[in-house]
């Protein structure tokens, strides 16, 4: 993986755990109710896994546990980027 695409899917990533706090956000302040923030830590949850998993010790759907699944997800895709970018720089991990 080059700098460019590792760059590339941390960016896109960055994107989608700020749509959907955003979304998290609009449910609690604007709509009345939890569903979007349910929605939006479970699609967190789905798409950081399996470190993202444990956000599920905060209550599900706060503002609380979808920000942390959101950060754990980050870090995830982090790694994998630096582990693959590694990888095509021809170093061992």
């Amino acid at each position: 993986m080059t700098r460019a695409q590792g760059k590339l899917v941390l960016i896109i990533y960055g994107l989608w755990v700020s749509i959907l706090i955003a979304l998290c956000l609009y449910g609690q302040y604007f709509a009345g109710h939890g569903e979007y923030g349910i929605s939006s830590h479970i699609w967190l949850i789905l798409s950081g896994l399996p470190l993202s998993l444990t956000s599920l010790a905060l209550p599900n759907g706060s503002l609380i546990g979808v920000v942390t699944a959101g950060i754990l997800g980050f870090i995830q895709w982090a790694a994998i980027v630096n582990f693959f970018k590694s990888r095509h720089n021809g170093h061992k991990p």
